[in-house]
C-alpha cells in the first residue's frame, strides 16, 4: 500500500507540472520517499498551521515546491483546487514556496541555500525558547530538504558552519544527491564530498546508499531523532524522476515530463492514464489518522502550556510577550521602559554610539531581541546589547534568557538568512549587524525578508564616503538606493542620537508583518540637535520640517538624511545670514514613510509651490529625484569615494556648511 501511495503522489506531482506547463518535476521524484517518511511517520501534523510547537518543515531547494504542495494537500491546508492552480495569477500554490501566501509554508524560498539557512535559525531559536522556558512547552525538531545546489551556495557552509559550532541537535536536514541540475550533470560542477565536509564542520552524517529505499530512510531517520550534540545530516544517493523514462536525465530538471512520458507511468502503475490529479482515497487514509495524532499532540502540549503559565506566572508573561495576540503591544510596553532610561548627555554622538545606548537599555526589558554582528560587534556598537545578554555559544541558562548573541564570525550573508530563520520561527525579533558597504553580501537575505514580510531589523554602520581612511572598498555609495528600492523594507537613517530613538520606537511599534528595517548609522559624531528632541510623531511620517516651518514660502527646501541634516541646518543658516533669503530644511530619515503618506501631509511637509529644492545625501543621487523634482538638484555623489581623513574628503566633496551654502546662494540666484 506504501509503494502505491508513494507512486500515485508522484502522478499528482507531474500532472501539476504538466498542467501548469512549467516547473520542476524531477527533484521532487527524487525528494520524495525521504518526504513520505517524514511525514507519514515522523512529522508533528496538527491541524493547526500556527501550533507553536510543531516541528518545521523547510523545502531548501524551493523549486521542488509541488513536492512540498502535494503533502500540504494530503496534511488540510491546501485544496486540490489550490494545486491545479499551480504556478497561476492569485494562487498560493504559486512556482516557489512564499511565506503567509500557503498555509504550511515555513519560509519562502527559491534562491538555493537561503532555506538551509533559514531552518539552521529555526533551530537557534527553538534551542534558545526551550532553554529560556523549558522542554515541557517548547522541544521540536526543524526538518531541511536541501539539494546539489543548495550545498554549491558559499551560504550554506557558512550556516553550517555556525551549526555545528552551536550544536543544533534538533536539527535535521536531508541532502538529496541525484547528480543532476538544471545545465549539467554535477560532475562537471562539484567533486568535494559533502558529507565529509559536514562531518569536519560537527556534524552527525548518515549516509544512505538508496535514497528511494523507504525502510533506510525510516532508519535513518530514527537514528537521526536519537542522535546529540551535533546536528545531523541525512545523505541520500537518489535518482531525478525516478522511476519515469526520464529518469537520471537533465531534461526533469526544469520542464514538464511530456504527456508520453506521464502516460508511460501511469500505465505501468495502473493508474486510470486519461485522469489528471487523480489521487486515490487509501492515500488520504494514511494521513488522515496522522493528522488526529497532530490534534490529540497539540491538545496535551496546551494542557502542558496552562500548567507553566498556573507554576510559574513570572515565565508566563514573558510567553505572552514572544507568542499572544497582544505580543506586540507588550513588546512596546517593555521597550518604551528602555526608551524612557535613555539619555543623551554630550553634545555630539555618532549614531552608531547611540543605537548601541539604545539596545544596551532594550537588554534589561526586551527579552526575546536577539541578534549580533558579522565580527564587528564592537565597530556597529551591537557589542554592549551583546556582552550583556551573553553569548549563544558559550552556553545557554535554562529558565533564563542567557545566550541571545551571536558571534556570526564573518558570515554576512549567513547572518541574514539565519535572522529570517529566527524571524520565521516566531518569538524572536532578531537584528544584524555589519557595515553599510556589506549590505550587498546580504541583499538576497534582506530581499527574502521582505518578500516574507518579516520583522528582521539589519543594522549598517559607517554608512558614507565620510568614514574617512578605509577608503572605497568600504565607503558605500549606491548602497542606499538599492536598499531603498527593495519594496516592504523601510530604509531609515537617523540624523542624531534623538532619531536613532524615534527609530528604534518605530521598529517596535510596527506590525508583525509590516516586513524588515534597515537601521543605517554613521561613524562619525554627529551633533545632537535639539530640533530633533520629542518629534517621534513627525518622524514616523517619514521626513519632517526642522528649520524654517514658520516660513510661508521659502526661497528654497533642503531634505537631507543622517549626517547630511546638521550639515544642512547649518548651511541654511549661513545662506539666510549672507544672502537675506529664508531655507526650509527638511530631515527625510526614512522615505518609504514619507511616500505612504497622504498627499496633504506630504504637501505640508515638502512644500509643492516651491520648486527649488535641494537634496543633500553623502552618496549617490540615485532616487531622489522622486522628491526633488525635475527642476530639483541634488548634493550627493558621482563616484566611488578616497582614502583620506574625513575632514579631507569632508572638503573634496563640498559636504562643508560653507560649500553647502554657496552651493543653495548660485542656485536662489
Amino acid at each position: 500500500m506504501e509503494q502505491l501511495a508513494v507512486d500515485a503522489i508522484k502522478g499528482l506531482i507531474v500532472d501539476a507540472v504538466e498542467h501548469a506547463n512549467s516547473g520542476h518535476p524531477g527533484g521532487p521524484l527524487s525528494s520524495i520517499d525521504f518526504v513520505y517518511v517524514l511525514f507519514s511517520d515522523y512529522i508533528s501534523m496538527s491541524p493547526d498551521p500556527a501550533w507553536l510547537d510543531r516541528d518545521r518543515f523547510v523545502l531548501s531547494g524551493g523549486h521542488m515546491s509541488m513536492l512540498l504542495y502535494s503533502f500540504l494537500h494530503l496534511s488540510g491546508r491546501l485544496s486540490m483546487e489550490d494545486l491545479k492552480r499551480f504556478r497561476q495569477l492569485g494562487s498560493p500554490t504559486q512556482g516557489h514556496p512564499v511565506f503567509r501566501l500557503c498555509p504550511g509554508v515555513e519560509t519562502s524560498t527559491g534562491p538555493l541555500g537561503q532555506g538551509f539557512c533559514n531552518g539552521v535559525g529555526m533551530a537557534m531559536a527553538e534551542k534558545l525558547l526551550a532553554s529560556a522556558f523549558g522542554p515541557e512547552v517548547v522541544d521540536h525538531r526543524t526538518y531541511v530538504v536541501a539539494t546539489d545546489g543548495d550545498f554549491q551556495e558559499g551560504v550554506c557552509h557558512e550556516a553550517a558552519a555556525l551549526a555545528g559550532l552551536l550544536e543544533l541537535e534538533k536539527l535535521i536536514v536531508f541532502y538529496d544527491s541525484n547528480r543532476i541540475q538544471l545545465a549539467s550533470p554535477t560532475s562537471k560542477t562539484m567533486r568535494e564530498d559533502v558529507g565529509a565536509q559536514f562531518a569536519a564542520m560537527g556534524w552527525n552524517v548518515i549516509d544512505v546508499a538508496d535514497g528511494h529505499d523507504r525502510n533506510a530512510l525510516r532508519q535513518a531517520l530514527g537514528q537521526a531523532r536519537q542522535l546529540r550534540g551535533k546536528p545531523v545530516l541525512i545523505v541520500g544517493h537518489t535518482k531525478i524522476a525516478h522511476d519515469t523514462k526520464k529518469e537520471g536525465t537533465i531534461d526533469s530538471h526544469g520542464m514538464p515530463l511530456g504527456k508520453d512520458v506521464i502516460r508511460d507511468f501511469k500505465e505501468r502503475h495502473g493508474h486510470p492514464v486519461d485522469a489528471t490529479f487523480w489521487l486515490p482515497r487509501y492515500v488520504y487514509d494514511i494521513f488522515t489518522p496522522r493528522l488526529s495524532e497532530g490534534a490529540r499532540a497539540q491538545q496535551v502540549w496546551t494542557e502542558r502550556v496552562e500548567r507553566f503559565r498556573r507554576e510559574h506566572p513570572d515565565r508566563a508573561a514573558e510567553w505572552d510577550l514572544c507568542f499572544s495576540a497582544e505580543g506586540r503591544r507588550l513588546l512596546l510596553e517593555r521597550a518604551d521602559q528602555a526608551f524612557a532610561s535613555v539619555e543623551f548627555t554630550k553634545p555630539k554622538l555618532a549614531t552608531r554610539a547611540a543605537s548601541g545606548q539604545v539596545m544596551a537599555a532594550l537588554a534589561k526589558t526586551v527579552p526575546n531581541l536577539m541578534g549580533g554582528s558579522a565580527d564587528l560587534a564592537n565597530s556597529t556598537k551591537t557589542d554592549g546589547f551583546e556582552k550583556a545578554v551573553g553569548y549563544f555559544v558559550d552556553g545557554l541558562t535554562p529558565g533564563t534568557w542567557k545566550g541571545r548573541a551571536v558571534h556570526y564570525g564573518v558570515r554576512e550573508h549567513a547572518m541574514g538568512s539565519i535572522s529570517n530563520g529566527l524571524a520565521l520561527h516566531g518569538g524572536l525579533l532578531p537584528y544584524t549587524g555589519t557595515f553599510l558597504a556589506f549590505a550587498d553580501y546580504m541583499r538576497p537575505a534582506i530581499r527574502l525578508a521582505a518578500i516574507s514580510k518579516i520583522p528582521v531589523t539589519f543594522i549598517f554602520t559607517h554608512d558614507s564616503v565620510l568614514l574617512g581612511e578605509d577608503g572605497e572598498t568600504h565607503q558605500p555609495v549606491e548602497q542606499l538606493a538599492s536598499l531603498r528600492a527593495i519594496p516592504r523594507t523601510l530604509v531609515i537613517r537617523p540624523a542624531d542620537a534623538h532619531e536613532c530613538l524615534h527609530a528604534w520606537r518605530l521598529i517596535f511599534s510596527r506590525p508583525a508583518d509590516a516586513g524588515p528595517v534597515v537601521l543605517v548609522l554613521s561613524r562619525q559624531d554627529l551633533p545632537v540637535l535639539a530640533e530633533t528632541k520629542g518629534r517621534q510623531t513627525d518622524f514616523d511620517k517619514g521626513a519632517y520640517v526642522i528649520h524654517g516651518a514658520g516660513v510661508a514660502k521659502p526661497d528654497i527646501q533642503l531634505l537631507a538624511t543622517g549626517s547630511e541634516v546638521s550639515l544642512a541646518l547649518e548651511a541654511a543658516k549661513l545662506f539666510e545670514a549672507r544672502c537675506a533669503k529664508k531655507a526650509r530644511v527638511i530631515s527625510v530619515p526614512c522615505m518609504e514613510l514619507f511616500r505612504a503618506q497622504p498627499p496633504e501631509v506630504r504637501n505640508a511637509i515638502l512644500l509643492p509651490d516651491v520648486g527649488l529644492r535641494l537634496a543633500v545625501e553623502a552618496a549617490s543621487a540615485f532616487g531622489w529625484k522622486a522628491l526633488t523634482g525635475d527642476s530639483g538638484h541634488e548634493h550627493c555623489l558621482e563616484d566611488f569615494g578616497e582614502s583620506a581623513p574625513m575632514e579631507e574628503l569632508q572638503k573634496k566633496y563640498g559636504f562643508l556648511p560653507d560649500a553647502l551654502a554657496d552651493r543653495m546662494a548660485r542656485l536662489v540666484g
